[in-house]
C-alpha cells in the first residue's frame, strides 16, 4: 500500500512539473512572437513571469535581456544576459545580444570578448569575424584583423 501511495505522489509531482514546463515553454514562445511584432514591453512581463516559474532557464533570461536591450535598458539587459551565460555559456545568440548591448554602452573590451566567444562557438560566423576585425582596426591592431 505504501508503494502505491509513493508511486501516486511521484506521478502527481511529475505531472505538476510537466505542466509547469509546458506553461513556461508556451510563455517563452509567446514572448518571442511579441518581440517579433515589436511588442517588447508585453514580452518583458511574460518573460518575467516565466523566470519566476523556471528560474534556471537561460532561454527566458536571454529573451528578457533582449527585451531590455530593445527598450534601451542596458543595465538590466546586461544583468539578464550575464545570468543566461552563467546557465549556458555556449549559447551563441546570448553572446551576440550581449555584444549589441556592449556596443551601445561603448564597452570595447567586452565587445571583443563577446565576439571572440561567438567565434569560439561558431568559427565561421561572418558577422562576428567581420565585427571583431573592425574592432581590431579601430584599436590600431592591424596585425590581428
Amino acid at each position: 500500500m505504501k508503494y502505491y501511495l509513493l508511486l501516486l505522489l511521484f506521478l502527481i509531482a511529475s505531472c505538476s512539473n510537466f505542466s509547469r514546463h509546458v506553461n513556461y515553454s508556451k510563455s517563452v514562445n509567446e514572448s518571442i512572437n511579441m518581440i517579433e511584432r515589436d511588442n517588447a514591453q508585453n514580452a518583458l512581463v511574460i518573460l518575467s513571469s516565466a523566470i519566476i516559474k523556471c528560474p534556471d532557464s537561460a532561454r527566458a533570461y536571454k529573451y528578457r535581456g533582449y527585451c531590455y536591450y530593445l527598450l534601451n535598458n542596458f543595465d538590466n539587459a546586461l544583468t539578464d544576459l550575464k545570468k543566461a551565460l552563467v546557465i549556458d555559456s555556449n549559447d551563441k545568440e546570448v553572446h551576440l545580444y550581449k555584444y549589441k548591448v556592449d556596443l551601445r554602452m561603448a564597452d570595447y573590451e567586452a565587445q571583443l570578448i563577446d565576439l571572440s566567444n561567438v567565434i569560439r562557438i561558431d568559427p565561421n560566423n561572418i558577422l562576428a569575424l567581420n565585427s571583431r576585425g573592425l574592432l581590431f582596426y579601430d584599436f590600431d591592431k592591424y596585425e590581428l584583423t
